[in-house]
Order: C-alpha cells, then structure tokens, then sequence
C-alpha cells in the first residue's frame, strides 16, 4: 500500500510540473547526470540493488536503489570526478572508480554486473578511457581541467584553447585576456561566432550588444572545464541557432589546495620592429605582467563550524591581476608648421608636391609673399591650428614615399583584474547548494580605443580611457525529493559597464577657454565638457593631415544587465524512462551610452564645390585661419542613452 501511494505522489507531482511548465522552454544548466543498469554474471537485472554514488573532490554521497528493471539514474550532477559502489545480498560488492562526469553530459555506464558471493567481498574497477555517449545524440567535444592548466596560451584567454576542439575557425590568438571588452568566439561547424551562446556557470556570458564575443571574462586558473555543444543538442538549449559553450569554474574540496603563478613579456626579450627602426624610434613598451593565486578547501571555523570531517562546506577563491602594455604600429602624420600657424605659406607645400598658391576670397588673387595680413587671421581659426604640437620630424617621408614632419607611437596601457569567490555547501543529505561571484575590470589606455570613430587612420596623440567592468553572480539548489525525482533551481545576475573616459589632462589642452576659442556654437548646452570643434577635413595638405578629433561618447557610461536569469529543472525516472522537464527565464537590458557631435566639426578641406568666391582659398590650413570652412555641422539634441527590452 505504502509503495502505491508513493508512486502516485511522484506521478501527481510530475503531472503539475508538466501542466507549469508546459508554455515555457527548458531551462539550461551545467549540470549532467550518471545512469546504468545492474545485472548478475548471466545479465539478469538485479532489482533492489543499492547504489551509492561518491564525489572524489568533496566526499558528498547519494544512494538510490535500482528499480524493477535495475536500472538507476543520478541527475542534476555537477561535473566531476566520481566513485560508484553497488550492493546486494548474495553478490559482491562493486565499486567503480574514476567516472568523469563532463558539464550537461547524460553518462551511461551500461551494465554494472555483479558477482555472486558476499557483500563483504569488493570488486575494483577503474574507469579509463572515455565512455561511448548511449544516452543522448548531442554532438559535443570538451577541454578538460588538464588542457586548460598544462597547455600555454599567448593570452592566457579560455577561448585560444577553443581552437583544440574540431569545426572550429579560429582568428588569430589573444594578445591578453579579455581584450577590451571580450574576445571573440569562433566560429564552430560553420555557424558565425555572433550565434554562439557562452554561459559560465548557466549565467549568459555573452556580450549583450549581440556581438560575436564573450564580455564576462573568468581567468583561465578559475575554470575547471569548458563543454562545446555543438549540434543536435536537447531542447533545455534551444533559445539560439549555434553552438553552447558552458565554462564551469572551479570548487572547493576536502583538503586545502591553491598555486600561484607570474608570467612575464618585455620589450627587452623583443627585437625591435622594422617600422619603428626606420623611423629612427625607441624600441616601444611591451610588457605583459600577470600574477595571480587561487586557493580552495573545506570551511572550518574553530568552535563555531568545526567540520571536522570536511564534508559540509567548502570554498574556492581566485585572483589574478593582468597589467598588459602593448605597442601599436607607429603615426606619420602633418602637422601646420610654426610659419603656417602665424599666416606664411611661402615655404608651404601641397599634397601634389607642388608650392601652395594662397588666393584672396575677397580679391580672387594670390595673398602678396604668400602670406596672411595678421588683420586678416580669424583668431578662433587660429587656436585650432595652435592646439597641434609642433613637428618633430620634418621633411620626413613614409616607404611609400608620402610626406610627414610628425611621428608618435604610443602603447595601449591596460591594468586589469579579476576575482572569482565560490561557496559548495551540503545543507542536508537531499539539499545542496553554491553560490559564485565574479567581477572583472580592464581599463584600455591609449590612442584610438574601443569606441572610436571609424574611419580615422591618424590617431596621432589624442589618448582615451575606456573603461569596462563586468560583474555577475550565480546560486543554485539541487533537491533531491526521492532518487527517482530531483530538482535543480538556477538563479543569477549580472551587470557590466563601459565609461569612455579622457586621458588625464587632455581635457584641459582641448576646451574652448584654454585654446581662447571664442566663435559661437548653436546648441551650446550640449556641450557639456566645452571642448572645441572637431576637425577631421584638411584635403590639400601633404601626406596625412593629422586631424583634431576624439570619440563621440567621452564622459558618457553605457551599461547592460541581466536582472535576472532563472531556470528550474525537474528530472523523473520511471522504468527504462528518464524525463525532464523544466523552464528558463532571462531579462536583458541593453544601455548603450549616448553619443553625439556634440561641440561641432569643422572640414576646412578643398573640394570642387568650396570655390573662391564661397571662400576658398585653395590650401586647407589657410581656409582654418581666414575662418573659411566647406561644411560645418552639429547636433541639434542630445538623447539619454537607447535601450532594448
């Protein structure tokens, strides 16, 4: 009677869990599950048999017994290492060791056959090599906990070792982890990378703009493996078109462990670069320094939470602190010399080569010399030509033979860290329970950063912060009801940010005040730094003309969230039967920060339609200190930053 009325319990209890979660899709988890059948030597099932399964790393336990068929099934697994022992009265006992349990992988060992004899003698099996996949028709390929510590990346980024996995393509290796703001994924059995799902730990890691990058960077020592779904897979995973790749980070265990670990790149193990030897510059900075610890156990607490059997709870800790300076190709590019500043283009030359032939707009003649009467200079034209540092490098010429009397060459500076924590407890022998926190920041420093205008080839020493940090967190819950019904509850948030950030000081050398720039804007209260116009025109100078120009959305922050991401998924077995049903729920709000030309641009430039009786006078520097523009243009508003639901 008993056993009837339980049945009908687990049969009522799935039917409701079916009938809620019916309108919704199943919820993705990391976790897997371990399943077989026992018989005798002759492959009689054996039913009643009791199996206990062992995690090697903690020491937590559960049992189930096999069912009328002798099958039993673990679900809602953490990937791990594990150790099986299966029991029966007038049979020895079994014990299986070393069954690796990957992330979201359903593990069926088959037939666990056991001998007759007594329960006192053990039968020792160690698992080696992999299992063939009986259970699911997934096509997935996995790095373990070994390739990730033994093998060396550049970068030291999870996703170069993405490339060990086949139907994959690759770009070229990380320079650093976590580039700016994520690295890009490949693109695996020819899906874009942009289609790819990342998960760590069942919270979304993807970059949430939809770009083809992973945003939330977990440090390769705090990964203990990363699952490729690449294909067929469940329909637990069914919200995108291409592969899944579930980064799982690392837990505490029984006894204390932890490592720590420099790695070092400098300019002085470097040759110097073609580009910059012919230049005649300093060999530029490039030094990687990376230094990080990780440390991990039970949690014993003297007289308040003794555990002496380091079985309770456990806790795992990582920090690592990357400091990357990396060189970037050197900029050729003109700037007005001291003569042309102050109105004398008679030593001036132009893009064909040829001498510069400055025409009067009010005359249609050529200014007498060559130069400009200092009555006629527009003093505002003049500040924006005042603002380029002198040339360091005249009469210079690129290998391609086009003209500059100004080089720099800058490295991108880029101090980053990154702290993982993770709690493991066992609440009870039905309940348990993690929870992990992550935070990650990396502040870009240098020319032409993340958020720059596109097109713009001279960034000649205009520097910029960008400054991006992504935190998140995640807990779960497994409750095991009875061995044949268990449930895993999901539940994470995450928020990242990026700040576009002038470089300390520049503001203070481009605002209208400093420079004594007094012309007139026509929406000047959206111009909230009082910087001056940009100008990004100067066509009739030789070679490059270095233009004054910096990104739309200095002093501006952007952020994205994940508030909040839930699953909840209930495993039944029932005969030869395993279901599973569940569902996944995720809230994204994409805040891009507001951008704008805000303080105006100017194109002082020479074009067939800016004639001289529109103002022109033939040279574009010349147009700059007349106050003669081709085209000028400003925003008229300045919206909040968009966001998508």
């Amino acid at each position: 009677m008993f056993s009837f009325k339980r049945h009908r319990l687990e049969f009522l209890f799935v039917v409701l869990a079916i009938l809620a979660f019916s309108s919704a899709a199943v919820g993705q988890s990391i976790t897997g599950s371990i399943s077989g059948t026992v018989t005798d030597s002759s492959g009689g099932v054996i039913p009643g048999a009791t199996v206990t399964l062992t995690g090697d790393q903690t020491g937590g336990t559960r049992t189930a017994n096999t069912n009328g068929e002798g099958r039993f099934s673990f679900a809602a697994l953490q990937p791990g290492v594990f150790s099986i022992n299966v029991e029966h009265q007038g049979f020895q006992a079994l014990e299986q060791k070393g069954v690796v349990l990957s992330a979201n992988e359903s593990l069926a060992l088959g037939d666990l056959k056991l001998q007759p004899g007594q329960v006192s003698e053990t039968v020792s099996v160690v698992t080696e090599g992999a299992i063939v996949e009986r259970e699911s028709s997934d096509l997935t390929a996995r790095l373990t906990s070994d390739q990730i510590s033994l093998i060396s990346t550049k970068g030291r980024d999870i996703t170069s070792l993405l490339r060990l996995i086949p139907g994959t393509s690759n770009d070229d290796d990380i320079e650093a982890v976590g580039e700016g703001f994520g690295t890009n994924l490949p693109n695996i059995s020819g899906q874009r990378g942009r289609s790819t799902v990342t998960t760590v730990d069942g919270l979304n890691a993807s970059e949430p703009s939809g770009s083809n990058k992973i945003s939330m960077t977990t440090n390769q020592d705090a990964i203990s493996e990363v699952k490729v779904l690449r294909n067929n897979y469940a329909a637990e995973y069914g919200n995108n078109g291409g592969a899944i790749i579930n980064i799982v980070s690392k837990g505490g265990a029984s006894d204390y462990r932890g490592s720590t670990y420099y790695f070092l790149r400098n300019e002085a193990l470097n040759a110097s670069p073609f580009f910059t030897n012919k230049a005649g510059l300093k060999r530029p900075l490039y030094r990687h320094n990376i230094w990080g610890f990780n440390f991990g156990g039970p949690v014993q607490i003297p007289k308040i939470f003794p555990d002496k059997e380091r079985d309770k709870m456990f806790f795992f800790f990582s920090f690592e602190k990357p400091h990357t300076i990396t060189p970037t190709d050197p900029v050729f590019v003109t700037m007005p010399t001291a003569l042309e500043r102050a109105g004398n283009f008679s030593q001036s030359i132009d893009s064909t080569g040829k001498p510069v032939v400055v025409i009067d707009p009010l005359t249609g003649s050529q200014f007498q010399g060559n130069i400009i009467p200092p009555n006629r200079i527009n003093k505002s034209g003049q500040a924006l030509l005042n603002f380029f540092p002198p040339p360091n490098s005249p009469g210079g010429r690129t290998l391609a033979g086009a003209a500059f009397n100004y080089i720099n060459q800058k490295s991108v500076d880029v101090p980053k860290h990154s702290y993982l924590v993770r709690f493991d407890a066992r609440l009870s022998s039905k309940d348990t329970v993690y929870w992990k926190g992550q935070w990650w920041t990396s502040d870009n420093e240098g020319l032409g950063t993340s958020g720059w205008p596109s097109g713009d080839g001279n960034r000649w020493g205009i520097s910029s912060h960008y400054l991006y940090t992504d935190n998140g967190w995640t807990a779960n819950w497994v409750r095991v009801f009875t061995p044949q019904i268990v449930n895993e509850f999901n539940y994470g948030m995450r928020r990242d940010t990026e700040g576009f950030v002038p470089s300390t000081g520049v503001i203070d050398g481009l605002t209208r005040t400093a420079l004594n720039y007094t012309a007139p804007q026509l929406f000047p209260d959206n111009n909230t730094l009082g910087l001056i116009p940009r100008v990004t025109g100067w066509t009739s100078v030789a070679g490059t003309a270095a233009n004054i120009n910096w990104l739309d959305r200095w002093g501006e922050v952007g952020a994205d969230y994940i508030r909040p991401s839930f699953a909840d998924n209930l495993s039944y077995l029932r005969g030869n039967h395993s279901y599973k049903f569940g569902t996944y729920f995720e809230r994204l709000l994409n805040r891009e920060a507001p951008g704008g030309n805000w303080s105006g641009t100017f194109n002082f430039g020479t074009s067939s339609g800016f004639t001289t009786s529109l103002g022109s006078t033939g040279y574009s520097y010349a147009n700059a200190l007349l106050g003669n523009f081709n085209s000028y243009t400003e925003q008229s508003g300045r919206p909040p930053g968009s966001r998508l639901r």
